[in-house]
């Protein structure tokens, strides 16, 4: 009995024997290092003191990595969201962990009022480029288009001329 009572506490002590002899540890939940703020489009290139071995996301399609050598990688928006970002080293270990946010283009928020029963108003982000919906949970639902707002039937395009004043082109689509 005595033998058994050995074998028993040599199995649990060399980590080959009984499961229980330790407890599972819980992972490490990491903190990232830093955040990276793009716009959907932007771009930005970090440069590293020591060479990686491989870079990603932690969710796909919302930023692109693209390696520009052993030390240099660029950080593109995709789409809005936000997602890990990880640069790992030669031998696997992890160098660097970011989160990224990407976020529609800079410009600044219009709303339109009673245009819509769900809500207090519909948002656009505008810029100098153009405007896109601001609320995309129901234009990304609805195949890219709110079926409570009205289809457009013409589009006009305004251009500024040296000098002051601009031409105005516009285009009429048919249903």
């Amino acid at each position: 009995m005595q033998r058994l009572g050995v074998i028993l506490a040599i199995l649990a002590f060399s980590g080959t024997g009984l499961a229980i002899a330790q407890p599972n540890a819980a992972p490490e939940i990491l903190q990232p290092q830093d955040q990276i703020e793009l716009a959907i489009g932007e771009s930005r290139t970090l440069q590293f003191r020591e060479p990686f071995e491989k870079a990603g996301t932690g969710t796909e399609g919302i930023a692109q990595i693209v390696p520009q050598s052993d030390r240099t990688l660029t950080v593109s928006g995709i789409t809005s969201g936000q997602t890990s970002f990880y640069v790992q080293g030669p031998k696997g270990d992890l160098v660097y962990l970011a989160t990224v946010i990407v976020a529609p283009a800079a410009g600044h928020l219009v709303k339109l009022y009673g245009r819509s029963d769900i809500k207090d108003f519909v948002g656009y982000y505008c810029s100098e480029i153009g405007c896109g919906r601001a609320d995309l949970d129901k234009t990304l639902a609805n195949g890219g288009r709110d079926p409570s707002e009205p289809v457009s039937q013409s589009v006009t395009i305004r251009q500024p001329i040296e000098g002051g004043g601009f031409t105005e082109k516009t285009k009429v689509y048919g249903r």
